[in-house]
This record gives structure tokens, C-alpha cells and sequence, in this order.
């Protein structure tokens, strides 16, 4: 099925299929996640969070709503008890700070959905809300919620015991007493180390390339020549120079957008270059560019080898102790928040595939696995808990103080990488090697799959 469809690319029948596929895909996309609330989905930026602070107080005035507690990351609904969502509500329209806004309840509602005015309540109108059939939202006046500034509203009505009862998972409390003492254990929950809270910045560092700029095709070409001279095989010459690695096809804007609105919550994102500027138009002003000379020691420069830009990553200026690193090929399909990559302590989270590498002594080994081969063998020598399986094809997160450590063990190892102008077969692989660091002093832990899909551009299915 899979190559009938691939066949169809680029044909008259690749429009039409997309386009039915896009429409009955939600009938099978179905999964836990989806069913919970959208904002149980989509984590927001601290800063996202300090935006919705005048909006969230403007509405608590009305004494009959109450913050819902949840996770850091995640926009906390006003919550109101069924019995006094009428006159809540009531009391709420025409407000001269907000707005209501409103959405029929569906799998896949989300921040970005459209929206509607909520100008008057019917009493059906009344019975959908209370019966979660229709969602309302608490929005900045005349903003209809742009820039996901918006606060949802969740209704909680009384159950056998005469508590109000949660109508979806919050993370924190299934049930609250009604009355006064509801307050009480609202500042309780604000006052706990909730495990599950994300409670440092995550930055994203991107390493991006234009192999078609002539003044960086100039600069390589200078070291091409000897970088080919002294490799074994025209094989592992190859490896490191050839262009393929160094195209742009413009992925970094359509990789940093979908990293801005599937993970919000992302601090700072940096994009590593060596003199060059990408086009990134409107997402220009959202990333901090660093060049390879700003973190990078000179000893290095320049280089074409994306081990030693890795190896020095920690070295950027301000970057935060715990970040993620990507390459421009990294797209995210959904919504993810930092809890993937890191626990509430900031031990970085590791996933691993079942491909492994190919015997140490084995004839023809590519230069990719030869390097590989060194950090299993550098790990192994080191005492710490090595594996021979690859890592997922995503986000690495990485912790600076641990790259630190690891120049000060392997010294010699980091500089011979970083001399190598091109990736090169005395490589090591930096994240391979922090990984297998931090797995051993307790500072990371191998998690399960995350699910995800690598395409290889140069097939044609």
C-alpha cells in the first residue's frame, strides 16, 4: 500500500488523496492523549503563562470561580461549580476586560480552532456547556484568543458525597469540597512540589548549514583536499564532505514553526551557523543566532564537522543547563511538553531503537559505525553502562554541566574530534558519550518510545 501511494506523488492523484486522507484521518487518530482536554495537550511558555496573569485575575473577581490546579506547564482553567455556572456566565458577558468565546467540543479542538463570540446564554446554550458538549473561554478583550491567550472553563458539579467532582484528569485533585474549604485546598496544591512540574528553563539549539553559500563552499573547499588525503578509504572521505550533508532545502523554518507551536514552553531557541543568516522570516525575531567563533575556541576553526560544533555546544553564552539539541531535519507533529526529555529533577530522559551496530572487528565497517564503535569503546574504557543500540532520531537532551565534565575525563578524545575538520573515523559522538555518562551517575534514565517517523529523503517511497 505504501509504494501504490508513493507512486502517486507528484501525479493528479496526489491532491485529492491528501485531501480525503486529511478528512477521515480523525476517525483513526484516536488516542489517549487526544482525548483529553486541549490544554491537558498543549504545554505554554513560562512567559505564554505571565501574559495570562491580568486576564486570570480580571476573572477571578467573580467569586464563584476558581483556578484549577495542574501542571506548571499547562494553562490552569477557571473552574465553577455547576450550580453557579448560570449566574457566573451571566455575569461574565459584556465584561469590559474579556471576552467569552466558544467551541464545539471535539477530539481535536485546540488553541488554534475557530473560535466563536459568546454573546448571549440560552438555556440550551447553558446545557451543552454543562454537559461539556461546548467549551468556553475566558479571552483578553477583542483578542479572540490569538496567540493561544486564553483560559479555558471547566464545569464541576457536586457528586454523591457533596463534593465537586473534576469532569476530566487535572494531575492534581480528582475532587474539592464545595464551600469555603475549596479555597483551602486550592493554596495547598499551589503550595506543593508537585513531581511532575517542569521547574527550569529548556532550551533548543538548532545546527544549520548552507552548503550553498560560495563564500562558506570557498572556505570548506580549502579543506577538503587534505581532509581526503588523509582518510582511509574514499568511503569515510566522503562521509564527512559530501554536499548532501550541508544542503539547505529550508527545512530550519518548518522545523523551528512546528517546534514553536507543539512546544510552547521552550525557553530560548538558538540557532548554532558559521557566518551565515537563515531565512526565517516572521520566526526571525523568536531565535538567538550564535555564531561558531562566539563558543567555539579558535584552536578549532573553522570547521565542517557537526561532532566538534556538538562537542562545544555548551560553551554558548547563556545557554540554560538543560537543552535540547536538533537538526534542522526534526519536525514535531504534535503536542509535547518538556516531561519527554527531562524529569521534574532534570535528568535527561534517553530512547533508544532496536538497530544496533555492526561487530567491532567486522570487515568494511562504515565510517558512521566506526564512530560509533569509538564512543561504545571510549564508554566502555570510562566504567560506564554502554549499549551497542542507536538513539531515536530526535531531540538529545543534553545537560551542560555533564559535557563539561566529560572534556575534563576525555580530553584528548574531545580534542582529537574537534581537530578533525570533517567528521572523521577518530571521531566520537558527543551525545552518544554524555548519554552513557549521565545514565551511569544516575543523571538520566532510558525511557520508553516515543513515536515518530524517519523519512530517507534519497528513497523514493
Amino acid at each position: 500500500m505504501k509504494s501504490f501511494i508513493a507512486r502517486l506523488g507528484g501525479t493528479a492523484f496526489e491532491a485529492p488523496l491528501l485531501k480525503f486522507a486529511n478528512a477521515i484521518s480523525p476517525l483513526f487518530t484516536r488516542s489517549a492523549a487526544e482525548e483529553r482536554q486541549f490544554w491537558l495537550r498543549e504545554g505554554l511558555s513560562s512567559h505564554m503563562l505571565e501574559q495570562l496573569a491580568p486576564l486570570r485575575a480580571n476573572i477571578l473577581e467573580t467569586s464563584a470561580f476558581f483556578s484549577v490546579p495542574t501542571n506548571n506547564w499547562l494553562v490552569e482553567p477557571i473552574g465553577v461549580a455547576s450550580a453557579e455556572l448560570e449566574p457566573a456566565l451571566t455575569a461574565s458577558l459584556g465584561h469590559s476586560k474579556f471576552d467569552l468565546v466558544s467551541a464545539v467540543s471535539r477530539v481535536d479542538l485546540s488553541f488554534e480552532s475557530d473560535w466563536s463570540p459568546l454573546t448571549w446564554l440560552p438555556k440550551r446554550v447553558l446545557a451543552k456547556i454543562a454537559n461539556s458538549e461546548l467549551q468556553v473561554a475566558f479571552v483578553p478583550k477583542g483578542s479572540m484568543g490569538t496567540d493561544r491567550r486564553m483560559i479555558p472553563l471547566q464545569v464541576w458539579s457536586k457528586n454523591s458525597k457533596g463534593n465537586l467532582k473534576t469532569p476530566v484528569f487535572n494531575g492534581v485533585f480528582s475532587e474539592l469540597a464545595s464551600g469555603p474549604q475549596l479555597r483551602l485546598d486550592l493554596d495547598r496544591a499551589s503550595s506543593f512540589e508537585n513531581l511532575q512540574d517542569i521547574n527550569f528553563k529548556v532550551d533548543a539549539v538548532y545546527l544549520w548549514v548552507d552548503g550553498g553559500d560560495p563564500g562558506w563552499t570557498a572556505r570548506k573547499a580549502q579543506h577538503d583536499a587534505s581532509h581526503s588525503a588523509n582518510s582511509s578509504s574514499s568511503e569515510a572521505a566522503n562521509h564527512g564532505s559530501a554536499e548532501s550533508r550541508f544542503i539547505s532545502r529550508n527545512e530550519l523554518y518548518y522545523s523551528i514553526r512546528s517546534l514553536r507551536d507543539h512546544a510552547r514552553w521552550v525557553n530560548r531557541i538558538w540557532v548554532v551557523t558559521d557566518g551565515q543568516t537563515p531565512d526565517l522570516a516572521e520566526l526571525a525575531d523568536s531565535v538567538t543566532l550564535v555564531d561558531h567563533k562566539d563558543f567555539i575556541p579558535a584552536e578549532y576553526l573553522p570547521t565542517f564537522n557537526s561532532h566538534a560544533i556538538t562537542a562545544n555546544l555548551h560553551r554558548i553564552p547563556g545557554l540554560s543547563e538543560n537543552f535540547l539539541y536538533l537538526n534542522d531535519d526534526i519536525f514535531f507533529g504534535r503536542n509535547l511538553h518538556p516531561a519527554i526529555w527531562f524529569d521534574a529533577f532534570g535528568r535527561s530522559i534517553i530512547r533508544y531503537t532496536k538497530t544496533v551496530l555492526p561487530g567491532f572487528e567486522t570487515n568494511k565497517l562504515s565510517t558512521i559505525h566506526r564512530i560509533r564503535q569509538n564512543t561504545v569503546q571510549l564508554g566502555h574504557e570510562a566504567g560506564y553502562k554502554t549499549t551497542t543500540r542507536s538513539i531515536q532520531h530526535g531531540p538529545h537532551p543534553l545537560q551542560k554541566s555533564m559535557m563539561a565534565e566529560l572534556w575534563s575525563r576525555h580530553q584528548a578524545s574531545f580534542d582529537q574530534t574537534c581537530r578533525n575538520k570533517f567528521r572523521s573515523e577518530t571521531d566520537i559522538v558527543p551525545e552518544w558519550l554524555h548519554n552513557f555518562a549521565a545514565i551511569s551517575s544516575a543523571r538520566a534514565f532510558v525511557g520508553g518510545s516515543l513515536s515518530y517517523r524517519y523519512v530517507v529523503l534519497n528513497a523514493k517511497a
